[in-house]
């Protein structure tokens, strides 16, 4: 059992792998992750994601807020 929030973290610079699009989403839906470290780098993935999320309206505003957030910021 978890008592603090979780953060999903998706740099494949540091960890060699990336977390796919789908996965994000079906795990954007347990209570305790709220939010993504997203450094890919991939405009297209990024967007997925948010795209997904909307659809899903995820009830616990899983990283739609960071992401937004972090699109403002680079672009």
């Amino acid at each position: 059992k978890v008592s603090c929030d979780v953060i999903l973290y998706n740099v494949p610079g540091r960890t060699g792998v990336s977390l796919a699009p789908a996965t994000v989403t079906a795990l954007a839906s347990h209570k305790k992750i709220t939010t993504i470290k997203e450094a890919t780098g991939n405009v297209a993935f990024t967007s997925e994601i948010l795209d997904t999320l909307r659809t899903k309206n995820c009830s616990n505003g899983f990283a739609l807020k960071s992401l937004m957030a972090h699109s403002r910021q680079t672009t």
